[in-house]
């Protein structure tokens, strides 16, 4: 299947033709959406789509639509095109339409001029505009250029902005020869006075024309700037809330070490419960052992009272003092009884202290749980904000790429170790130093074994306070204020018997 894209408003009567192998399609968001999600939802044949030069896309738009509009509209349709190319790059591709690739699928010479349309004098102002826009805008150029790797042309490459501007300057110059020729006409040529009064009407309305174009070139500068001054707000506000996330991060790590503390606290608690516990269930055997025992010397004492109602008389003396023992082992038996149920109370006393601190350990669990997603989440953000800024900001990227070459110089930035400590920074393609700046400092990734990020920031409140990267601060400030690159590391004496 061979569709043919283009911009020529004769499209809307040679779409009436009967062309079997190409299918002739005007370049608009209805178009595009057709072909991309409807007709070639399930693709069986191969697809060709052929699609004229940007610029001249651009310039047949700006014949009916406003910039925004136009621009909108190109690059929705290229970017629908990108993606279709994408999914179906096997059974797809993309072609220019020029001349010689629009009849070798079948179209006659003549349909295949009618289709590419020159550029006339009237829109040679409209298409050079085109060329100079489609060279200036970062957003439709980066667009175009996606689009270009798509298909196997240089073609649609736009002219460079230096190019543009001497075409409008050879216009200009060719303009004023004319004017010069004319004046030079009307002065040797008194008898054609009338024929060129005339023309001088005509060059005057030309001229007319042209100041009109460029009031509408005006105002489009005018548009652009203030999009760019919208622009410039945007990064003013993401550098704000990079700020407000930074210092919410630095209260999150400070809340999260004294849950930590708290948490180590309740497990010590916890762990003397426990041997505490243990030692009352030890304590508790103990007495039953004893309790038994007192039940069997019971028992015997009831035998020698049987035994002695025989031998009463013979053995009076004896019964007194076996009613004496069995006194005091009922005293005895009741004290034991007694320590018995205190024990039994301590235990049930212990057992719930340990199911509320058991409690207390799940709440505090659950709260840290939710802090860490919250300090993921801030974490996410920092690394998105970072890569739109990288992506989009010019001034961000050389501020970044100036402070990436100084830390290249700095022997506290070891690149070996970091790639080797992290190995997707190694599967990202991305310099070290670089992803150090944009994310390994948020992240609290260390650049070396001499400089800690975390305890370098928790040491040193004002840097914190201050959102600057932490190895940044050491390296312009910290070193020249006598701080230390790792403040939690301590040194170890020599051993006293060292061997010299």
């Amino acid at each position: 299947m061979n569709i043919v894209l283009t911009g020529n408003s004769a499209i809307e009567n040679l779409s009436k033709m009967s062309l079997p192998t190409v299918q002739l399609i005007k370049f608009t968001r209805e178009n595009i959406n057709s072909i991309t999600r409807n007709c070639c939802s399930s693709v069986k044949d191969n697809v060709c789509i052929f699609v004229p030069r940007v610029s001249e896309l651009l310039t047949c738009m700006l014949r009916d639509l406003k910039l925004d509009e136009a621009v909108n509209t190109l690059n929705y349709c290229l970017i629908e095109l990108i993606e279709f190319y994408r999914e179906h790059h096997k059974d797809c591709s993309i072609t220019i339409a020029n001349f010689q690739h629009l009849t070798e699928v079948g179209l006659e010479e003549s349909l295949a001029k009618s289709l590419i349309e020159p550029i006339d004098q009237e829109n040679m102002t409209i298409a050079l505009f085109s060329e100079y826009f489609l060279a200036t805008d970062e957003e439709t150029k980066l667009v175009v250029e996606k689009f270009q790797a798509c298909t196997k042309h240089s073609e649609f490459i736009t002219t460079p902005p230096k190019k543009v501007l001497q075409l409008l300057v050879n216009q200009k110059f060719q303009s004023e020869q004319k004017i010069n020729e004319m004046k030079k006409i009307i002065n040797e040529n008194q008898t054609q006075k009338d024929l060129l009064e005339i023309e001088a009407r005509n060059y005057k309305s030309d001229l007319i024309r042209i100041e009109a174009e460029s009031n509408s070139i005006q105002r489009v500068q005018i548009e652009l700037k203030q999009k760019c001054q919208a622009l410039q707000d945007k990064i003013e506000q993401l550098e704000k809330d990079l700020i407000a996330s930074t210092i919410d991060k630095r209260i999150l790590v400070e809340e999260n070490n004294n849950f930590k503390l708290q948490v180590k606290e309740k497990e010590k608690l916890i762990n003397s419960i426990t041997e505490k516990y243990q030692i009352c269930s030890a304590l508790s055997k103990n007495k039953q052992k004893e309790l038994d025992n007192y039940a069997s010397l019971l028992s015997d004492k009831e035998k020698l009272v049987v035994d002695s109602n025989i031998t009463i008389e013979r053995l009076e003396k004896e019964l007194s003092n076996s009613k004496d023992e069995i006194k005091s082992l009922v005293e005895n038996l009741l004290d034991t009884q007694e320590m018995l149920e205190e024990g039994m109370i301590e235990k049930i006393d212990t057992y719930n202290s340990c199911e509320t601190l058991s409690k207390e350990l799940d709440n505090l669990k659950e709260k840290f749980k939710l802090s860490n997603n919250y300090q993921n989440w801030l974490v996410a953000a920092l690394r998105n904000a970072n890569r739109r800024l990288w992506a989009g900001n010019l001034v961000f990227r050389r501020e970044v790429k100036k402070q990436s070459k100084d830390l290249a110089a700095n022997n506290y930035f070891d690149v070996s170790l970091y790639t080797v400590n992290y190995p997707d920074v190694a599967k990202s393609k991305i310099d070290p130093i670089v992803h150090y700046l944009l994310f390994g400092a948020y992240e609290c990734r260390n650049p070396s074994t001499e400089f800690n990020t975390l305890n370098y920031i928790q040491s040193y409140s004002d840097v914190a306070n201050a959102g600057i990267n932490p190895l940044l601060h050491f390296m312009y400030f910290g070193k020249l204020e006598n701080r230390k690159a790792n403040p939690f590391q301590k040194l170890l004496p020599p051993p006293s018997n060292c061997v010299k």
